[in-house]
């Protein structure tokens, strides 16, 4: 009985078979596809999150930095009203002179500064980061006729992308300035 026994222990092999070992590669290998996948979209969505957050913080820092000084500022051009201009000029009460424009994707103000020796010096300014590209700015002024008892406003359209997407983020806002006009 003991030679019976010695047979069946050798015809038992320990081991796996190849059919099984390439089922477990296979699926071994599906599962760090999938997991790659998923990591590899996890990374592109939290980098488009984060040009969005970009975005949304300059939008809001150029229309902040706009509005301040338009609202109390008079506007020295365009003398038109209605159309809407790439570019516009004010006299702040502090500040002199600025103008808003948008050059190569960026947003620039062009100050008049008053120096006492030196005269009159221009200073330009981004308003923008690197990490931002305007894509579009116009300046809808509305209400500059003394005779047509509006109160002037001016209506601020633009576009923004991250530098290097696809993706814009468009705005628009309308600001009334404190000077009243009185016939």
């Amino acid at each position: 009985m003991t030679g019976i026994n010695v047979k069946l222990k050798k015809n038992n092999r320990a081991g796996f078979t190849l059919v099984e070992i390439l089922v477990a590669s296979t699926i071994f290998a599906t599962i760090i596809v999938v997991v790659s996948g998923v990591f590899v979209s996890a990374l592109k969505e939290q980098r488009r999150s984060f040009d969005t957050q970009q975005v949304q913080e300059t939008m809001t820092y150029m229309i902040e930095r706009m509005t301040k000084e338009i609202r109390v500022s008079e506007i020295l051009e365009p003398a038109t009203m209605g159309d809407c201009v790439s570019s516009i000029t004010i006299q702040h009460p502090d500040n002199g002179i600025v103008k808003y424009y948008k050059t190569d994707g960026t947003f620039e103000a062009n100050r008049d500064v008053l120096s006492s020796l030196a005269g009159p010096v221009t200073e330009s300014s981004i308003l923008n980061f690197n990490l931002v590209e305007v894509v579009d700015l116009k300046f809808c002024i509305f209400g500059q006729d003394p005779d047509d008892s509006y109160q002037p406003r001016v209506t601020i359209i633009g576009a923004v992308r991250a530098t290097g997407s696809d993706s814009v983020e468009n705005f628009q806002t309308t600001v009334s300035l404190r000077q009243l006009q009185s016939q």
